[in-house]
């Protein structure tokens, strides 16, 4: 089953040919309007760049009597996703890619076994996304085979149920609901296989939106540690993205690919650190610069609601009260939707350092950092501001604290 998650996340792929600019009239406004099909247990929506983290959403969109509405200003096209509250939170969602354009876009939106049935209507960029979704869907049928995982599960569970406790029949039973499974997974495989290299040779030969979200989604797989089974090559594909897509730089998902790609080259031992602009618990703006002085620095990266960077913070106040008259500096950054937020968590865990404020990933720094899907780390830099370390325990800081500054 980890290959059908991957599928259902690798899957978030729409791709649709350019078109020109609509209406003008409608002043640069993309009014989504949408119905939710047979998901009564849905009550919310998750709005998104595509490329975001859905722990950091540009709204919340209510579902009312299975309807929902919102409105998007936009100068260009730009590509957007929904997650369902419920499927987000339950660690499996299938996001509804669309692109943003003017004019009044409506949506059908069905359960997650079922999104081949999603529509998309009312602007042309969307009716050729559309349109396309379902070519794909025929010619990468993935839901057939779920379908054919959920059934066997289902026959084996009730026929285990029926069996008592006959352990012979068990027996046989798991064995050929195993060599079912391989044979599906085997076709996932195969599948699968034929998925990227669609892609992969896709991107090759185009320089538009639809190229971007394909490269964007190979990039993800690739830096995510995905099992790739094509031979994709990450050099090409760099190559690719800094030729043929060079006249996308102005759009949103090119911008946050190039600060993905320059965090890793740039986010390596002995490289120097990457500045950036924050705010602090009074709203004032600082950079990072400001803080590195000279001495050796830990920037600790957290969140009010990650539990586990400030479990890291704390037990950071000892290694800080042992190590700071001899030379050392801890300056926090807290990626938050508000600044209440951050300064309750700090003071309920009693930092005894500065920190800064990331709000809303405004100006990308846990991207910049490689961070952008996890909750923090900490990074510890030099007295000119290079690289030591990063993602280290406190306990292994402490032996590298002792060597530095003894």
């Amino acid at each position: 089953m980890k290959l059908l998650s991957s599928i259902v996340v690798a899957m978030v792929l729409f791709i649709l040919p350019m078109h020109s600019n609509a209406n003008p009239a409608l002043a640069n406004v993309c009014k989504v309007i949408g119905t939710v099909k047979d998901r009564p247990y849905s009550t919310n929506l998750i709005l998104i760049r595509s490329g975001e983290d859905e722990r950091f959403p540009i709204q919340s969109v209510e579902i009312t009597n299975g309807s929902f509405s919102f409105e998007i200003e936009t100068q260009d096209v730009e590509w957007y996703e929904l997650v369902f509250s419920d499927e987000f939170e339950n660690g499996i969602s299938k996001p509804i890619s669309f692109l943003a354009e003017p004019g009044v876009l409506l949506m059908e939106l069905y359960p997650i076994h079922f999104h081949r049935k999603n529509k998309l209507a009312g602007t042309p960029f969307n009716e050729e996304l559309d349109r396309y979704n379902h070519v794909v869907d025929e010619k990468f049928p993935f839901w057939k085979l779920e379908d054919s995982i959920r059934a066997a599960e289902i026959l084996v569970d009730s026929l285990s149920k029926r069996s008592g406790a006959d352990s012979a029949y068990n027996d046989r039973l798991s064995l050929n609901r195993r060599k079912y499974l391989d044979s599906l997974e085997q076709a996932y495989e195969e599948m699968y296989s034929g998925y990227l290299t669609y892609m992969y040779e896709d991107v090759q030969n185009r320089r538009d939106l639809i190229g971007l979200l394909e490269l964007s989604n190979l990039f993800n797989l690739i830096d995510g540690g995905h099992r790739t089974p094509v031979n994709i090559k990450f050099s090409i594909l760099k190559a690719i993205f800094g030729k043929q897509y060079l006249v996308l730089s102005n759009n949103y998902l090119y911008k946050n690919m190039e600060t993905s790609l320059n965090a890793s080259r740039e986010i390596v031992k002995g490289e120097r650190f990457i500045d950036f602009e924050a705010v602090d618990f009074a709203g004032e703006k600082h950079f990072l610069s400001q803080f590195m002085n000279g001495k050796i620095t830990i920037v600790h990266f957290w969140g009010s609601w990650c539990l586990p960077c400030r479990k890291k913070g704390i037990e950071l106040i000892t290694l800080y009260n042992d190590f700071r008259e001899k030379g050392l500096s801890v300056i926090g950054v807290a990626r938050e939707r508000s600044l209440k937020d951050a300064i309750l968590a700090a003071n309920s865990d009693g930092y005894p350092w500065s920190n800064l404020v990331e709000l809303n990933d405004k100006h990308r720094i846990w991207r910049k950092y490689k961070m952008q899907n996890s909750g923090g780390d900490i990074f510890v830099f030099d007295e000119v501001g290079n690289i030591i370390t990063y993602s280290v325990s406190v306990e292994n800081l402490r032996d590298l604290l002792t060597t530095y500054l003894n």
